[in-house]
């Protein structure tokens, strides 16, 4: 996992995001971002990128929470 925004020491904060978007990227693993679109905020971001392996382990376990196995 690739967390594009860190932070060096532990700090608790609510972030302050209005939107959240998921996708997947060119190369087919499952993105979390989280944003603003006002011009105050608009250049900050937080970008999860999963791995392929967790990409997967992810899909499956919704698959299998939409089948009832779970």
């Amino acid at each position: 996992m690739e967390i594009i925004k860190r932070k060096i020491q532990l700090e608790k904060t609510q972030p302050v995001y209005k939107h959240f978007q998921v996708s997947y990227n060119d190369w087919g693993h499952l993105m979390l971002r989280w944003f603003n679109d006002d011009e105050e905020n608009k250049t900050e971001d937080l970008v999860v990128v999963l791995t392929s392996e967790e990409t997967r382990r992810v899909i499956a376990f919704i698959k299998a929470i939409s089948r009832g196995d779970i």
